[in-house]
């Protein structure tokens, strides 16, 4: 076949999704070295389906969880962060070659959306 779709094809729908993710990791100057993670997110679709975001911080090699926190989902301004945490003691810093570890970490971000649970009784006639 030399036209037409050649490789299985998938559409992918939504109703709300995160269209942009900006996280940012920073350290205080020296000689605090206080670490600090914000992140800001912006949606796309139906907005009002939106009910919460969870942002969880893992570290990589383990997959164990550092912190998480689940937050109340709201537009968020140009200058206002989603979640800002202050992680001094939390994370291990990240140093260059030859001066320490270079410890990762893993944001992920969940949007949860405002969901109807419906439960549904079964009885069974016999």
């Amino acid at each position: 076949m030399t036209c037409g779709p050649y490789r299985p094809i998938k559409l992918i729908t939504y109703t709300t999704r995160i269209s942009t993710l900006y996280a940012r990791a920073a350290v205080s100057p020296a000689p605090a070295l206080t670490p600090s993670f914000a992140v800001d997110i912006e949606t796309s679709g139906n907005t009002e389906a939106a009910a919460s975001v969870r942002v969880v911080l893992k570290k990589k090699d383990s997959g164990e969880i550092v912190k998480q926190e689940t937050v109340a989902f709201r537009d968020t301004g140009p200058n206002e962060s989603l979640v800002t945490w202050d992680l001094k003691g939390v994370v291990d810093l990240w140093w260059p070659v030859g001066y320490g570890e270079q410890a990762l970490y893993i944001a992920e971000v969940t949007l949860f959306a405002n969901v109807c649970v419906c439960s549904l009784n079964y009885a069974s006639l016999t």
